[in-house]
Parts: C-alpha cells; sequence; structure tokens
C-alpha cells in the first residue's frame, strides 16, 4: 500500500502553482467533491493563482497522500 501513495507522489504533476482541485483529487484517486469538503473541513490547504483559480500545491498532496490512512 505505501509503494502506490510513493507511486502516486512520484507521479504528482509539477507546476509551478499545482494542479486545480479536480485535477489534483484525480491525480490523488479520490473524487473532486471529497477533495473541496476537505478544503471546507480545513483539512486541506490549498492556494490561489494571481488569476483566482484555486489549486493544490504538490507538498499538500504530498501531505494529504501520506497521511491518508486517517484523513481520505
Amino acid at each position: 500500500m505505501n509503494e502506490n501513495r510513493d507511486e502516486l507522489i512520484r507521479g504528482i504533476e509539477r507546476q509551478d502553482d499545482g494542479p486545480s482541485i479536480p485535477d489534483a483529487a484525480a491525480q490523488m484517486g479520490i473524487d473532486a467533491f471529497s477533495l473541496y469538503a476537505l478544503v471546507q473541513q480545513g483539512e486541506a490547504n490549498p492556494g490561489r493563482s494571481s488569476t483566482g483559480r484555486l489549486f493544490l500545491p504538490k507538498s499538500e498532496m504530498e501531505r494529504l497522500l501520506k497521511g491518508s490512512t486517517e484523513t481520505l
């Protein structure tokens, strides 16, 4: 199971600001609604680009994946 998480972490798209919430959710293997719920509950910490786009930084995706047994 840890191998799958490590693989997902390595496969996270590298962008300056990070993937959008729906894209991040797809990369993490969860529904976008679930990730939006984590954001709303304060369990996930998104960023906002200069154009107003909500995104999930790579470091936050890694944190959520590493703790996925408790969070996701």
